[in-house]
């Protein structure tokens, strides 16, 4: 994959489609993927990775520790090693009982599966296989159609709405999202971004305020504040505190929508992909109106390439379209309208990895 979100897509170059096959073979290739794709979530859900992580097992041996059909576990095993995902102990193959006798084992990307472990995407793969992502994408069709999103007639509510009643799901959702924080953040704060000049930091949506730990941490001089909704920033504490930052940040409940805490940073990473236009007028005009004079707003986004759409961004564009009403990815061109319609000006982007970039916002002149 050609960059870290590429954990949902199996990128050839510009195509989906492999290069060293007919057009008919790399088109039943990807008409397939889906069958791969739930095979890896059912692997990862079931806990296999973490079973064979460091010990090569047999399916009877899996199935008894996970409480599976022990045929039906080999046969899912077998299946993840035509994929890629396991690999077989080929001294084995002849056994005569396969289900007791063949033994498996991760291959490198089926380490990527374990949790817990450094650039895991066990969170990701379950996420997108659990019924959350997977049945509005069932209802494409009609997004396109009306260019509304499905969640409502797939899941009967908004996702947001879903994911709390869904605590299981809802979980996986935001150790995915802490995934991704986790490599986001590894990228900004390692960057040239020139973060002179800043004194309280504001991370908005920053739930439990991993990118602000880092940016404390490159900042021993400056303040954070913690902002979003009060049931999330009330966990935070003991995460903050382990981080030894505690003392430094101040947890704010609020809404984005109507009013943030007054600062001359601030941080808004991954936000503004989940909302229309109008939504992120109004997230932005918050900003701008409590920010400082000589503040500035760090709009953190992968950026859409119209002339090459290549990779996975136009892919979870579509994901966007059906699980979030008014999301979207965007243009460069597209975040700078944004911002002059909430009164602020571009003034600087710092690419970091693949689409990923900073985008530096600050009032504009009257």
């Amino acid at each position: 994959c050609n960059h870290f979100f590429g954990s949902y897509c199996i990128s050839y170059g510009m195509s989906l489609l492999p290069p060293d096959r007919t057009p008919r073979e790399g088109m039943m290739h990807l008409i397939s993927a889906f069958q791969g794709f739930q095979m890896v979530g059912a692997l990862t859900q079931l806990g296999i990775p973490d079973l064979l992580g460091g010990q090569p097992s047999t399916a009877a041996k899996v199935a008894e520790s996970i409480q599976a059909n022990p045929d039906a576990c080999f046969r899912l095993m077998r299946a993840c090693a035509a994929v890629g995902v396991l690999q077989v102990d080929s001294a084995t193959v002849g056994a005569e009982d396969p289900v007791a006798g063949i033994v498996f084992s991760l291959t490198p990307a089926g380490e990527l599966l374990r949790a817990g472990t450094p650039g895991s995407l066990s969170s990701f793969v379950s996420m997108f296989t659990m019924p959350g992502h997977y049945l509005p994408y069932g209802l494409l069709p009609k997004a396109v159609k009306t260019g509304k999103c499905t969640t409502h007639e797939a899941l009967g509510s908004d996702v947001w709405s879903y994911y709390k009643k869904q605590r299981k799901e809802g979980l996986q959702f935001s150790e995915a999202m802490k995934e991704v924080t986790n490599l986001a953040s590894s990228a900004i704060t390692s960057s040239d971004y020139d973060w002179s000049g800043v004194h309280t930091v504001v991370d908005v949506g920053g739930s439990q305020g991993a990118l602000l730990v880092l940016v404390l941490q490159k900042l021993p001089g400056a303040k954070g504040i913690l902002f979003d909704l009060p049931e999330t920033v009330a966990v935070a504490p003991p995460y903050l505190a382990s981080c030894g930052v505690a003392e430094r940040v101040e947890c704010v409940g609020g809404d984005f929508f109507q009013a943030v805490p007054r600062g001359d940073c601030y941080l808004l990473k991954f936000i503004i992909h989940d909302w229309g236009d109008e939504q992120c007028k109004r997230i932005l005009t918050s900003i701008r109106e409590a920010m400082d004079p000589s503040g500035r707003v760090l709009v953190i986004e992968d950026v859409l390439d119209n002339a090459n759409p290549t990779g996975p961004l136009p892919l979870r564009d579509i994901t966007m379209l059906v699980m979030n009403e008014g999301g979207r990815e965007r243009t460069l061109p597209e975040f700078e309208k944004l911002f002059q319609q909430a009164g602020l000006k571009l003034s600087g982007v710092t690419r970091l990895r693949g689409e990923l970039c900073i985008m530096e916002a600050r009032k504009a002149g009257p």
